[in-house]
């Protein structure tokens, strides 16, 4: 599903379970681990996108928009 149309947590949650189900198996153990230190951290996001559950978008674009328009989105 697009960007546009789909929430932006349902977007991490499908990026995150596709990380998941990547094997990792041949690469090196650091790179693993910052790996799946990258598929934490983005989970751990979940908690505050679903704090704006109207916006949809391309994440980097959305997240600039919540930075310049801090006063719109306050929860």
């Amino acid at each position: 599903m697009s960007a546009n149309k789909q929430q932006l947590s349902k977007s991490i949650i499908n990026y995150t379970k596709a990380l998941s189900n990547l094997d990792y198996t041949l690469c090196p153990e650091t790179f693993s681990n910052a790996f799946n230190q990258h598929t934490i951290t983005w989970n751990n996001m979940i908690e505050i996108t679903n704090k704006y559950p109207t916006l949809r978008g391309e994440m980097h674009d959305l997240f600039g928009q919540i930075e310049t328009n801090k006063r719109l989105y306050t929860v």
